[in-house]
């Protein structure tokens, strides 16, 4: 686990290991025209890189098992709304703006508490 906050930002939507790799950000940015989803079950195969452990820590084990084992996307609403995704921005330009103020609040703040609060919170129970 990396130490610093990390801030995953999507311009497009993520299927299988695109969104595996935005999961494993601290912070997920997306446009709203974006959609999401896990697909590998459909093709006769498991996620590789954490979907099966972080999804449900997102979303909750209902809504994981729902994307996993049907492969339905998640359009951005129901994404923010579920936890997947933190943000969402309504234009690629605004997509820029958003990030850009979520990346500045974070590094406003002191480095040290910021990585105390990332480690506690990897440690929470579930």
């Amino acid at each position: 686990m990396l130490s610093k906050p990390t801030v995953a930002i999507i311009n497009g939507d993520a299927f299988d290991e695109g969104l595996e790799l935005a999961m494993a950000a601290d912070i997920r940015v997306a446009i709203s025209s974006a959609h999401f989803a896990i697909t590998h079950v459909k093709r006769g195969t498991m996620p590789h890189f954490g979907a099966t452990q972080r999804l449900p820590r997102l979303i909750g084990a209902a809504n994981a098992l729902r994307l996993m084992l049907t492969g339905t996307a998640l359009e951005a609403d129901d994404a923010l709304h579920t936890g997947l995704v933190t943000y969402l921005a309504d234009s690629p330009a605004n997509l820029a703006v958003v990030s850009g103020r979520v990346a500045e609040a974070i590094l406003s703040r002191a480095p040290l508490a910021a990585r105390l609060v990332k480690t506690l919170c990897s440690r929470a129970p579930t």
